[in-house]
Parts: structure tokens; sequence; C-alpha cells
């Protein structure tokens, strides 16, 4: 898998997933806790 689509898809499912601890160790862990300001801004419309 291409580490830009990982990146993202971890970062839509940080966001929102029930269960996040899983994704939100990915970001801390290879992204340095990141998190897509644009998608949560994207969401929060929805």
């Amino acid at each position: 898998m291409d580490t830009e689509k990982l990146k993202l898809s971890v970062k839509l499912f940080a966001a929102v997933a029930d269960d996040k601890k899983d994704f939100v160790a990915v970001l801390r862990k290879f992204y340095g806790a990141r998190r897509d300001l644009e998608t949560i801004k994207i969401l929060k419309t929805q």
C-alpha cells in the first residue's frame, strides 16, 4: 500500500471510528500524531 494512502486512511479512521485507539497509535508512531484538519472540518459539516 502506498504510504500516502495509508496516512490519509489512518487520519480518516482516527476521525470517525468508534474505537480510535489503534488508528491514533499509528498516527502517533508514524505521523507525529498529526490529524488532518481539512478532513475534520469536512466531517463536521456533514
